[in-house]
């Protein structure tokens, strides 16, 4: 539709014909195709307000385990694993995620204490999608079949209650591509009964179906889908969602967002990582994200995948990390290795407990895109002579403002030595800080950084002045 105004205040077309009403002189409008519509509002709403979704796709799977055959089936939020996302939703936090969205989910599990520690009672909330797998090969035209699901599901839902945490629940995973479910009524229907036996127990919970980017099937279905709130769209098109966004919203009018978007990190051409700690791959994703962010009026937001590689995806041993794949369009090697994903990589820790965590280039990527450039750590720095009881070293601070603030204090030792800026001789082999405030009261204490509660969220910030393998503080 084009309309011209002329000085005279009258809208002209091409043809001749006109209507006349007071002193405003317009045209016969004839529309070619389509609808005028209102706009669409597709927020997505948390709390009372419109949420951006800064996610990450979230399942920490150790080295070794194979989630897809063995316990426990990809649900790892149980007190029994509480090590894991201890250890990462303060990494989590620091690179500016508000959202995980996780695979498994037991209806029968206790999951308190992992909601509690994602909503951390309401300052930096990280809020949890939670998803669960469907079996794509059900008879969706078999009742008791599709009642058996939504009794699981409603389990869950029974549990979850109204915990500040959960802001969605997903329908499984991807069902759509296999066993022709695209194309089935019947399987489109079955989802629909699925979210309204959920909405009849709970009518606030929203609930959305995990999809491949199947546009097509959206426009096709989404009329016979009122129980479906937002789509979960997992999308890989390469360095460029392309028409992605202007695509999906001529098919349907809900909420969305990308559930699954990214790249790997393994170069299938030359057979190696990507170099510099995947840089190209940081570029890739933070060029993704911001066509996402651009698109907000279309896109909610969208979940990256994923947080840490999971070696157990190909097809050899979960103990080795594989670089085999397969055929992904779009990607500038053409192939989506599955076991090399994640923003860290993982690796054995010495002496046993939760993987080692290393970030690679999109860690901090994203980081930078999320929490800005004031995100960057400030540094002062202080080297002197320690010596023992009377003579030992005290450096002090102030801190200004009302508001708390996050401060590194390290004593290094060792790793001055060979320094290329500040080489050293006679240094500590193992130093030791103790923290008191202007009282001269006792406030922390730390001999070997390793110990601290806090030692993978720095390490993996990248602020730390030693070696994994030093017995600075």
């Amino acid at each position: 539709l084009h309309l011209s105004i002329r000085r005279q205040r009258q809208m002209c077309i091409r043809d001749r014909s006109r209507t006349s009403i007071g002193a405003i002189e317009f045209d016969t409008i004839t529309f070619t195709s389509g609808e005028v519509k209102e706009p669409v509002d597709r927020n997505f709403i948390v709390e009372g307000a419109p949420f951006t979704m800064r996610g990450v796709c979230y399942q920490p799977t150790p080295i070794g385990s194979n989630s897809g055959a063995n316990e426990p089936f990809w649900d790892y939020y149980t007190n029994t694993y509480s090590a894991l996302y201890e250890r990462d939703l303060a990494l989590l936090r620091s690179m500016g995620a508000n959202t995980i969205r996780i695979y498994g989910w037991n209806e029968t599990a206790d999951h308190s204490d992992f909601l509690d520690a994602c909503y951390n009672n309401g300052v930096d909330p990280i809020y949890v999608l939670i998803n669960r797998w469907i079996n794509p090969t059900t008879n969706w035209l078999d009742t008791s079949a599709v009642n058996q699901i939504g009794n699981t599901f409603l389990s869950i839902d029974s549990r979850l209650g109204n915990h500040p945490a959960v802001i969605g629940l997903i329908l499984g995973n991807e069902a759509n591509i296999q066993n022709g479910n695209d194309e089935k009524p019947s399987f489109w229907n079955a989802m629909n009964t699925i979210a309204g036996r959920i909405k009849s127990q709970t009518p606030s919970r929203q609930i959305s179906i995990a999809i491949t980017d199947a546009i097509p099937s959206i426009a096709a279905f989404d009329d016979v889908l009122p129980n479906i709130d937002f789509w979960s769209i997992q999308t890989y098109r390469g360095v460029t969602l392309g028409n992605f966004f202007n695509q999906y919203s001529l098919a349907s009018d809900k909420p969305m967002i990308l559930s699954e978007f990214g790249m790997d990190n393994w170069d299938n051409t030359n057979s190696i990582a990507y170099p510099d700690n995947g840089q190209f791959i940081a570029d890739t994703v933070s060029n993704l994200w911001l066509e996402i962010e651009t698109n907000s009026s279309i896109s909610a937001g969208g979940c990256v995948f994923e947080f840490s590689d999971e070696w157990w995806k190909g097809q050899g041993s979960p103990t080795i990390q594989d670089s085999g794949g397969f055929v992904q369009g779009g990607f500038p090697d053409s192939t989506s290795n599955e076991e090399w994903y994640g923003l860290f990589e993982i690796s054995l820790t010495s002496g046993g407990g939760p993987n080692t965590l290393s970030p690679r280039a999109s860690f901090g990527a994203l980081q930078n895109l999320w929490l800005g450039e004031s995100s960057s750590l400030s540094n002062i720095s202080t080297r002197g002579r320690v010596g023992i009881e009377n003579s030992i070293m005290i450096g002090g601070f102030v801190i200004e403002g009302s508001e708390n603030m996050e401060v590194l204090i390290q004593g290094v030792g060792q790793e001055l030595i060979g320094s290329p800026n500040l080489d050293a001789t006679n240094t500590l082999s193992d130093p030791s800080i103790f923290l008191v405030n202007s009282a001269g009261e006792f406030i922390a204490d730390n001999d070997n950084w390793q110990s601290d509660k806090s030692a993978e969220k720095l390490q993996a910030m990248g602020c730390l002045l030693y070696t994994s393998d030093a017995a600075d503080e």
